[in-house]
């Protein structure tokens, strides 16, 4: 929970300006007339000079703006781009659900525009657009949905290809959100957001646990992944990099050894993503509960600081991890009662509702070595922290805390856990 669907972007701007500025700056606002918009949720003027905006499901519109008068601003023409919205979605499993071209939507929130005025280019965040979770219970929405999109105009119109595919989604509404892009050295920062709303699975957040890639910034290596070659060229959507997931003791396996439907289908963590040792998709920021956006500084002085706001937990929406603390020791386990989520747990209390700015210096910055607060048990504790799943009603279903790779009922993956065992200690930062 705790998502707020407008242009955020605007308010981290402020902020950040009111942490830098000498003097107090006034501001005013102007309206913008002969426009429409259903649910904005992130927006930026793009080198050609219009103004791009993202819709919550998906739509993007791109407006050309003309100056009246003293905040007097009026649109004057406005171009709709729908190779986002158009992205099908997947069921938990993995399997498509029935598409329909009219009603499809891909929950954005998300974008960054660069390129040049003539051959402008949009960097897109997307997930599936089903919100479970609170009185909605468990939609079965594939929570390995995230895909980071490219969009390049070639002069006569736009042409999409997904650089990235199963990023982490929640079974509630935290989602892939802002992205800022290192030019300079090629590397898309992501925020992540969480799928808990304090580290441990809940009954309102349909008892899913943390992913070893989410409630966290994620570094994407362009350079690397612009290197690989295309899939599906002439597909509707052709790709460049699929995390690769868990060995899902559920799914048959391709020959290659992958599960079908790859990558998407995280089926509550079974299928989760992993992260590789060297790969192109790596955790830069762990600990972020659900990071709305993002602002990059570039001004000589100033430049290489990264500020971003960050969505506090809520009260009754869920509690603390078992074993949670300094020891490393944290799991997944569903503890009876959500300890923290009202009721004190040990000596962390209560989860609040504060929200945060963080600003991360990115000069000698270690990855990972920036904790904001929100635990992962995978990153903290990736042998010992299990996964607990989840089937049925969330009132009446079954509920299971998987520990061994060889449990002849409840396994775990046979490639568990999803972190490179000589990452572990460079995770546990904080967790």
């Amino acid at each position: 929970m705790k998502k707020i669907f407008c242009p955020y972007i605007v308010i981290l701007c402020l902020l950040f300006l009111s942490f830098t500025a000498v003097s107090q700056i006034n501001f005013s606002s102007s309206n913008l007339t002969n426009f429409t918009i259903a649910n904005p949720t992130t927006l930026q003027f793009g080198p050609d000079g219009r103004l791009y905006v993202a819709q919550q499901d998906g739509t993007i519109k791109v407006f050309t703006i003309q100056k009246n008068g003293s905040n007097n601003y009026t649109v004057i023409s406005t171009e709709t781009i729908l190779l986002i919205k158009l992205i099908p979605n997947h069921y938990d499993d993995g399997t498509l659900k029935p598409f329909n071209s009219q009603t499809n939507k891909r929950q954005v929130t998300g974008l960054y525009v660069t390129g040049t005025a003539s051959n402008p280019v949009i960097y897109v965040c997307s997930a599936d657009s089903d919100m479970g979770g609170g009185t909605n219970g468990d939609k079965n929405l594939c929570t390995n949905s995230g895909i980071i999109s490219k969009l390049t105009w070639n002069g006569m119109q736009w042409q999409k290809i997904d650089l990235v595919r199963g990023i982490p989604r929640s079974e509630e509404n935290h989602a892939p959100n802002g992205i800022q892009v290192d030019e300079t050295n090629q590397i898309l920062y992501l925020a992540v957001g969480g799928l808990t709303n304090a580290g441990s699975p809940s009954k309102l957040f349909a008892y899913i646990s943390e992913y070893v890639l989410s409630a966290a910034v994620l570094s994407i290596n362009l350079q690397a992944i612009e290197a690989m070659p295309v899939k599906d060229a002439s597909g509707a959507h052709p790709y460049k990099y699929d995390i690769p997931t868990l060995d899902d003791p559920t799914r048959s396996n391709n020959p290659d050894g992958s599960d079908i439907n790859d990558p998407f289908g995280g089926n509550d963590g079974l299928n989760m993503g992993k992260i590789v040792a060297d790969g192109p998709v790596q955790v830069f920021i762990p600990g972020l509960r659900n990071a709305y956006d993002m602002a990059l500084t570039k001004t000589p002085g100033r430049a290489g600081r990264l500020y971003l706001i960050d969505n506090g937990a809520n009260p009754n929406w869920g509690g603390f991890p078992e074993n949670e603390g300094p020891a490393g020791t944290a799991t997944n386990n569903y503890v009876p009662g959500e300890p923290g989520s009202l009721s004190p747990a040990g000596g962390n209390g209560v989860v609040n509702n504060l929200d945060g700015l963080h600003k991360i210096e990115l000069t000698n910055y270690i990855p990972g070595s920036y904790y904001g607060g929100h635990p992962c048990p995978l990153r903290a504790n990736p042998a010992g922290a299990g996964l607990y799943t989840h089937s049925g009603t969330l009132e009446t279903g079954t509920g299971v805390w998987r520990t061994s790779t060889t449990d002849p009922q409840y396994p775990l993956p046979a490639d568990w856990p999803p972190v490179p065992p000589n990452m572990g200690s460079a995770l546990k930062v904080g967790e």
